[in-house]
């Protein structure tokens, strides 16, 4: 993976539990940031994932790591969005390809 095409800063993030005031409190904690390419679906991907019943609205390619899965999130730029899937595209264990989901809370 060329380090040029990583262009986008991003922030992985999952839930951790806290004691608070009111008890036990879930909420989003940091847990590892880097750098990504991040590719918007084009209009016929989007549609084609709309039939398919898909929310996938965007692909996130990292070098490849073993230390995030899909019960995080991805913050880029601010705005977060849900895991759907990740895979290794050709098994070389050098990129990671993360679909990304809208928008969360």
């Amino acid at each position: 993976m060329n380090a040029g095409e990583l262009n986008t800063y991003v922030t992985f993030q999952k839930e951790a539990e806290t004691e608070g005031e009111y008890g036990t409190e879930t909420a989003w904690q940091d847990y590892v940031s880097c750098w990504g390419s991040l590719e918007n679906l084009s209009g016929s991907e989007y549609f084609a994932a709309q039939q398919a019943n898909s929310e996938v609205t965007g692909t996130l390619k990292i070098r490849y790591r073993t230390d995030i899965d899909p019960t995080m999130r991805v913050v880029i730029n601010g705005q977060a969005y849900d895991i759907e899937a990740m895979f290794d595209p050709d098994q070389s264990k050098e990129k990671l390809h993360v679909m990304l989901k809208g928008q969360t809370s």
